[in-house]
């Protein structure tokens, strides 16, 4: 087993899981339980109908493991409400056959590689190598901050000097590892990737490309060797714009309107777990993922057979004129937990060598 892009034919994946209904009620306010109850629920019937979909492709699917939710106080920072081991693909990194482990600067995720922690014991008792980022000592973040709200400076200002790297802002292209720089990471987090990571060259975009930070899955995918999907070609970095390049962002109507409305209603409230944020995100977003970070998020199964996160008919038969074949899974809290399929799953080996790609 090995893997080297995105693109080839998908054979073993993890995917991310969240924890049952009533697993969170003794630490979060008893008139937010019910709000959020329900979307634990409705996640974990998405996620199941996910793992179902990614089998009916003769893939090998494995989840992490659910360990009780508990508040915790660290020397200088507090856990006080952990997440769900629900986005590997933020921490993780798998190149050939090695997993490599990182830290981001969110403290809800700092023991999340206990819930994945079986998983990757199996693949290292298989052959697989395992190489983990420095534990660090993070700091207490304001509920109501987010980087994709507040900024990258937010971050940075606090962390700066500390190793952090969010995995997610990586994609692999064969001999390449192409990468930004965004929030949760740091500049120390990137030179421990550089040294560490092997097998392959790692590419740090500019600010030419998409800011220079944020998750690159948000902004352009790869299908094949050939042919990249985006939502606007600027945001292609210059040594990939002699691809075949398709753009999608016509077909997300309205999307970054929304979104700034949707970050407008967060920022009005006291954090995730609120009840007034919870009775907002219910009443105007529960179901919603028309957000142009979730549209580019996809899984690629094999060549040119791409999964997504909902129905886009019209995207779909542009998508099929170009000999692209489209799948969905509807995800309807994908943006309460600002993530996508690719989010949600973390690729551990597919078909295919290592090679050039650009």
């Amino acid at each position: 087993m090995a893997i080297w892009t995105e693109w080839d034919k998908l054979t073993n994946v993890i995917l991310g899981d969240c924890h049952e209904p009533g697993s969170f009620d003794h630490l979060i306010d008893s008139e937010s339980v019910g709000g959020f109850n329900l979307i634990l629920e409705e996640t974990k019937e998405d996620l199941l109908k996910l793992e179902e979909k990614l089998k009916s492709y003769n893939c090998n699917v494995t989840r992490p493991t659910l360990i009780p939710p508990k508040e915790t106080h660290l020397s200088s920072f507090d856990i006080q409400l952990p997440n769900s081991p629900l986005v590997p693909r933020d921490q993780y990194l798998v190149i050939d056959e090695t997993i490599y482990q990182t830290y981001t600067s969110l403290t809800d995720r700092y023991f999340d590689g206990l819930s994945f922690y079986k998983i990757f014991q199996d693949l290292f008792d298989s052959g697989y190598n395992w190489i983990a980022q420095p534990t660090p000592n993070l700091v207490n973040l304001d509920p109501t901050t987010k980087w994709w709200i507040d900024g990258k400076d937010v971050y940075h200002d606090l962390l700066k000097e500390k190793i952090l790297w969010h995995t997610a802002t990586m994609f692999k292209a064969g001999d390449k590892l192409i990468t930004n720089m965004q929030g949760p990471g740091t500049n120390k987090g990137l030179e421990w990737c550089q040294r560490n990571i092997k097998d392959v060259s790692i590419i740090a975009n500019d600010s030419t490309c998409m800011d220079g930070w944020g998750h690159i899955d948000h902004g352009f995918f790869f299908v094949n060797d050939e042919t990249i999907i985006c939502d606007n070609k600027s945001w292609i970095p210059s040594y990939l714009q002699d691809k075949k390049i398709i753009e999608i962002g016509s077909y997300l109507k309205d999307s970054y309107s929304i979104i700034e409305n949707y970050a407008k209603d967060f920022k009005s409230t006291q954090g995730i777990y609120s009840k007034e944020w919870l009775e907002t995100y219910l009443d105007k977003w529960r179901g919603y993922d028309q957000e142009i970070h979730f549209d580019t998020n996809v899984l690629v199964l094999d060549h040119n057979l791409i999964l997504f996160s909902r129905e886009i008919p019209e995207l779909f038969r542009m998508l099929n004129s170009h000999g692209i074949e489209c799948e969905s899974v509807p995800m309807r809290h994908g943006t309460y937990w600002e993530s996508g399929i690719h989010c949600l799953t973390l690729d551990v080996s597919r078909d295919g060598l290592r090679r050039e790609i650009f």
